[in-house]
């Protein structure tokens, strides 16, 4: 038996859970609840050029983080590394490149298309009416965050890293005005990040 690959299809599970989030949002979306202001058939490939620079450099900070979790280990992100060590770099380390491309884009689609286009925007748009937009905006982006994060949820400092993570990429939908900034950030992080944990020496 050959011990580096893991015992489930990461492939697979990937799919269904990602591509899972991704009709959940198409089913909500169609019913409503998602931005308004950012209609998915309407598509315009001058924005879509803009939309992937946004989110190359928006990728940025957070590769930053990734170098800043690998040379420093505080206190906070002990628990997290021995979850990436233990459990995440057996789950990923026979995977390929190609694979591990497949996940990361199904990951930057599906989660950012459920927790920021449908739940964030759906939350904005809902509340826009009661209670203003600046209220409006603040409370989509809050508890897309926190519900992103606790979805995430393996040990305290994964799921609070996670939630501000989300966070991040609220913002950048925010202020790019569409969920394909983030969803393109998500993915090329994703994919670095499932290298680097390959990469990571085995541990028991």
């Amino acid at each position: 038996m050959d011990s580096s690959k893991p015992d489930v299809n990461v492939l697979w599970v990937g799919v269904i859970v990602e591509g899972g989030l991704f009709c959940v949002a198409l089913v909500l979306g169609w019913f409503g609840f998602c931005d308004h202001r950012q209609p998915l058939n309407q598509f315009d490939w001058e924005f879509g050029k803009k939309a992937i620079l946004w989110g190359v450099v928006a990728t940025l900070p957070m590769l930053v983080y990734l170098a800043m979790f690998h040379f420093w280990t505080p206190a906070f992100f002990k628990p997290m590394r021995e979850f990436v060590e233990t459990r995440l770099n057996p789950m990923f380390r026979g995977s390929s490149l190609l694979e591990l491309l497949i996940l990361s884009i199904m990951a930057g689609i599906g989660e950012e298309l459920f927790f920021r286009w449908c739940l964030q925007g759906g939350i904005t748009s809902v509340l826009e009416l009661r209670i203003g937009i600046t209220g409006a905006v603040a409370s989509g982006l809050v508890i897309a965050s926190f519900v992103f994060g606790g979805c995430h949820w393996v040990n305290a400092s994964y799921g609070i890293t996670t939630m501000i993570v989300g966070g991040y990429l609220g913002v950048l939908m925010i202020l790019s005005g569409t969920w394909l900034v983030p969803a393109i950030a998500h993915a090329l992080f994703d994919f670095i990040a499932l290298i680097y944990i390959t990469k990571l020496p085995v541990k028991q």
